[in-house]
């Protein structure tokens, strides 16, 4: 039984060790802590708020500006919508290319923004680990400061006689077990997993590339509709600007309020742009890695080591008494 502590506390010990080559989590760690760092502040309650807030107030612009403002402004103009569309194109082609282009974006990301905001306590998870504060780059070194122990316990216990290697096994076997699942390891992994399947949508180089071109969109469209649209109509209709802002905030207030609120959404949102494009290559190094069995790495080599560390000092326990009774039999001659 000793040699099969020692040959287990060895065998664990070299796996633990080869665990963070053969996952590559010497690049993969850093790649999470940089992306957990890049999000935290978005993935807050008070982030996450921020960005449906805005999110709804943006995309609400497009939709009425879409579906009910430009249909208005075509009669307005007494002309058909083609003849409308026609004009818009020509004289405003920053506003035209908003209305084609950001609504399929906006119905690309609303899913993923509804996913993002559903995700907070698992986000909130995954940035507790390992423990104590500590960054997701030391895992690595954890595993590999175990595996080294490990090894040196096993030859140890292969070493020495007496029950202290033995009961060190027990012990450091049932420190493996209980403070993964004190931790709470296995559900963490679970939440990783969660985060890391809507972080391949949400940070895919398709997902970034959209974004930037809708914040372009937006920007460009609101800029133009501000400056060039709403005098040029105003005119057209004989209005002064003022009074045609005056008509679309009393008839569409969605497009009045976005209008109004994009030069202050605007620095946030490229902001938030720039860490997607930012973490793009830190995902694409995420993927293919399977969270679930992560705790299990330890947990397992815990259980298989107080198992046989605790048969082991019972084993020895029991045939100590029958030794130690045997009348004349010289201490080095007792086994071990």
């Amino acid at each position: 039984m000793r040699k099969l502590v020692a040959t287990i506390a060895v065998v664990c010990g070299l796996g633990l060790i080869i665990v963070p080559f053969a996952l590559s989590l010497f690049d993969r760690a850093p790649a999470g802590e940089r992306v957990t760092n890049r999000f935290r502040e978005t993935m807050s309650v008070q982030g996450l708020h921020n960005l449906a807030t805005n999110f709804a107030t943006m995309g609400a612009l497009v939709d009425q500006f879409v579906h009910e403002t430009s249909p208005r402004l075509a009669r307005e103009l007494h002309m058909t919508p083609a003849e409308y569309n026609v004009y818009v194109s020509r004289r405003f082609p920053a506003v035209a290319a908003g209305v084609k282009g950001i609504p399929p974006l906006v119905a690309f990301v609303t899913p993923v923004a509804a996913q993002l905001e559903a995700l907070h306590p698992q986000f909130a998870s995954v940035d507790s680990l390992p423990f104590l504060g500590l960054s997701l780059t030391t895992i690595p070194w954890i595993l590999l400061a175990i595996g080294a122990a490990l090894i040196g316990l096993g030859v140890v216990t292969l070493r020495t006689r007496g029950r202290a290697p033995l009961i060190l096994a027990a012990a450091l076997g049932s420190v493996m077990l209980v403070l993964p699942l004190a931790l709470s390891y296995p559900r963490k992994a679970a939440d990783a997993k969660k985060v890391a399947a809507v972080g391949r949508v949400a940070l895919s180089r398709q997902a970034a590339t959209g974004a930037q071109t809708a914040n372009q969109l937006i920007d460009k469209m609101v800029t133009q509709v501000e400056t060039q649209m709403v005098p040029t109509v105003a005119r057209r209709l004989h209005l002064t600007p003022a009074a045609l802002e005056t008509s679309i905030a009393t008839s569409y207030p969605a497009v009045a309020k976005g209008l109004s609120a994009w030069p202050s959404i605007r620095p946030g949102a490229v902001e938030l742009v720039r860490r997607q494009v930012a973490s793009v290559n830190d995902a694409a190094e995420m993927n293919g890695l399977d969270f679930t069995p992560l705790p299990w790495y330890m947990m397992g080599p815990g259980i298989a080591l107080l198992l046989t560390g605790t048969i082991a000092l019972a084993i020895r326990t029991r045939h100590e008494p029958a030794w130690n009774t045997l009348p004349g039999l010289p201490a080095r001659a007792r086994p071990s």
